[in-house]
């Protein structure tokens, strides 16, 4: 019987591969990190927006009062 070309290909693909568990796990640990720091920002600053746009409505009802 003749030899089975396609495991012969199956082995070669193997023993090409590369280990890729570490770069996996940085790019994931990098999105992990962009994710975070964009959430801080948006918890840090989107309350503060809130409060000037307010704060501009306020002084526009001050100023009609006065």
């Amino acid at each position: 019987m003749g030899q089975n070309n396609f495991k012969e290909l199956e082995k070669i693909l193997i023993e090409g591969r590369q280990d890729t568990n570490d770069t996996v796990k940085k790019n994931i640990n990098s999105n992990i990190n962009l994710f975070s720091f964009v959430s801080n920002l948006i918890d840090l600053y989107i309350p503060k927006m809130g409060k000037v746009f307010t704060s501009f409505d306020n002084s526009k009802e001050k100023k009609n009062k006065s």
